[in-house]
């Protein structure tokens, strides 16, 4: 009998497609806009790196049109389809962390309001195994 926690071949296949598609887009992001626009601050490339692939999309769009890079990052659409998705992310998290937990520390609401995309779903994805808070943001025993 197949364990729940692992991924079928198929699930692995689309997960690992999905991930090296993102990661190409934001390779060919990076080098677009060191072409445009030269070499890029770190954490512009740090963005782009967990930049979800809507976003990416949304940016590379917009590279021949922007009149320089802070313009391009700062796009309201891209902003916002940004920081709708880690909005979505975090209360899908928190949802099923109550429900799975029950009421959580305000520490952990906290961190998870305050977290970026990629964190947010390396947590989803170690909920599924975890055992309880402390496996997942690590010792919370003053909470």
């Amino acid at each position: 009998m197949r364990q729940l926690t692992q991924p079928t071949f198929k699930e692995g296949l689309t997960q690992g497609l999905e991930q090296g598609i993102a990661k190409g887009q934001a390779r060919l992001l990076i080098k677009l806009l060191t072409h445009r626009f030269g070499d890029l601050p770190e954490e512009v490339g740090e963005r782009i790196a967990s930049a979800d692939s809507m976003t990416l999309e949304r940016w590379s769009d917009l590279v021949l049109e922007a009149a320089d890079l802070g313009t391009l990052l700062n796009d309201p659409m891209a902003r916002g389809i940004e920081e709708g998705i880690v909005k979505g992310q975090a209360g899908l998290l928190t949802r099923q962390l109550t429900r799975r937990f029950g009421s959580l520390p305000e520490d952990v609401t906290e961190r998870i309001a305050s977290a970026d995309s990629m964190t947010l779903e390396r947590w989803s994805d170690l909920l599924l195994e975890a055992t309880d808070l402390n496996a997942l943001f690590g010792d919370l025993s003053n909470y």
